[in-house]
């Protein structure tokens, strides 16, 4: 999850609504959503950064927006050229991640099949994944090559249970790979464990608000009463 501060003083946010302190609060209205298909393609070409950091810097925004992003855990370089941007990835057990994913229902393309096996699903995620660690001279995991290359052409619709457990592990493998890629990049970047959060919630996410030099409110423990918005997966906000 990238987090930008732009350098103004003015207190707005966008994406989702929360109750939070009125320092952190005031609605407007998002974008068509970051990041685009092509960051760094505007109406004459290509751009020497992403439009985004052109929309951050507004003062229409909050000092401090979030992008939960985990399928472009890939665009390394856009995240760079955000300013003030810092990257605050969760990591999850891999049990419970393939759990997801090959249970977690999809409909594109004009296909309805889980996550996991979908040609949109996890193996786009696989393969930008890849193409970025190749591009930053990293070698792919034998596992991986051994695993997931013979699975790559196969037709989503031949694909079975156990392809989709296969290809869920990859994805999560591409992505802890990734995350080690981004830990050497020159973006802030803190990794918070899924598990230690929910078990020691204020611990952990006094932890999270002190490396974005936010301050601390109680209400961050009730996220789960005071939610407004959209939010995907089985995630049930009413």
């Amino acid at each position: 999850m990238p987090l930008s501060r732009p350098c103004n003083d003015h207190v707005k946010q966008a994406h989702s609504h929360h109750r939070l302190p009125a320092q952190w609060h005031h609605p407007v209205e998002p974008d068509s959503g970051f990041p685009s298909r092509y960051p760094w393609r505007g109406r004459g070409g290509l751009r020497s950064r992403p439009r985004q950091a052109d929309y951050l810097e507004s003062p229409a925004f909050h000092p401090c927006v979030a992008f939960k992003l985990p399928s472009r855990a890939h665009r390394v370089e856009a995240f760079a050229a955000l300013p003030g941007a810092r990257i605050l990835w969760c990591r999850r057990d891999p049990r419970a991640v393939v759990a997801s994913m090959v249970t977690l229902n999809l409909d594109a393309a004009g296909l309805v099949m889980p996550w996991a096996r979908h040609p949109v699903g996890a193996q786009r995620e696989i393969e930008n994944g890849m193409a970025v660690l190749q591009r930053h001279g990293r070698a792919l995991p034998a596992s991986l090559q051994r695993h997931y290359l013979p699975l790559r052409d196969m037709p989503a619709q031949m694909r079975g249970w156990r392809e989709g457990v296969i290809l869920a592990a990859a994805c999560w493998r591409v992505k802890a790979e990734l995350q080690l890629l981004h830990e050497s990049m020159a973006l802030p970047f803190l990794c918070v464990d899924y598990e230690r959060l929910t078990m020691h919630k204020e611990t952990v996410i006094r932890e999270i608000l002190e490396f974005l030099d936010l301050p601390w409110h109680e209400d961050v423990l009730r996220h789960h009463q005071l939610h407004q918005g959209v939010s995907t997966g089985l995630t049930d906000n009413t």
